[in-house]
């Protein structure tokens, strides 16, 4: 393959690839919710922002999925490289 243009590379942010997971596992951000006792609309904004949000919410998640903070989503290089 050629040189990639910034417009063919994807970038997905924490959340997102999160949001991902947590659907292919639970169905939905609500189902989610409920496993974890939160809110949905609560969830929805933690996967927003590039912190993840709340203590809890990161406690919980990684307790779901039994994996680490840093396992459940790749860095922007890392997605980089797994692309090229």
């Amino acid at each position: 393959m050629g040189k990639f243009k910034k417009s063919d590379i994807a970038i997905k942010t924490p959340g997102q690839q999160i949001r991902e997971k947590i659907i292919e596992k639970y169905g939905s951000i609500k189902n989610f919710a409920d496993a974890v006792g939160m809110y949905d609309s609560s969830v929805e904004q933690y996967l927003t922002t590039r912190s993840l949000g709340s203590t809890t919410f990161k406690i919980r998640l990684t307790n779901q999925f039994q994996k680490s903070l840093s396992e459940l989503f790749l860095t922007d290089e890392a997605q980089v490289r797994v692309m090229t």
